[in-house]
C-alpha cells in the first residue's frame, strides 16, 4: 500500500487560494490577514491534513524555550538529586 505524502504549505496555499506566505502568517497566529482569509485557510488545513510540526519551527528559530541536562550516572544519588 503506498503512504500518502505528508501535506505542505504549498498544499494548503493551492486549496485555499492563497500565497505561501499567507498560510505561514496564519500558523504564526499573525493579526495581519483578514478572519475571513484565516478562516479559509484553517480549513484548507484541515482539509489537507496538514500536521504542524513545532519541533521544525524551533529549529528554525534562534531559541525553542527547551533546557537539555547531560547526566553521566543516574545510579549516582548526586546525580539525581
Amino acid at each position: 500500500m503506498a503512504s500518502r505524502a505528508k501535506a505542505t504549505i504549498l498544499d494548503i496555499a493551492r486549496e485555499a487560494g492563497v500565497s505561501k506566505s499567507t498560510v505561514s502568517l496564519v500558523l504564526q497566529g499573525s493579526g495581519l490577514i483578514r478572519p475571513e482569509t484565516a478562516v479559509k485557510v484553517r480549513k484548507a488545513i484541515e482539509d489537507v491534513g496538514y500536521v504542524y510540526n513545532r519541533g521544525a519551527a524551533n529549529l528554525r528559530k534562534a531559541h525553542s524555550n527547551v533546557i537539555g541536562m547531560v547526566i553521566n550516572d543516574l545510579t549516582n544519588p548526586f546525580f539525581t538529586e
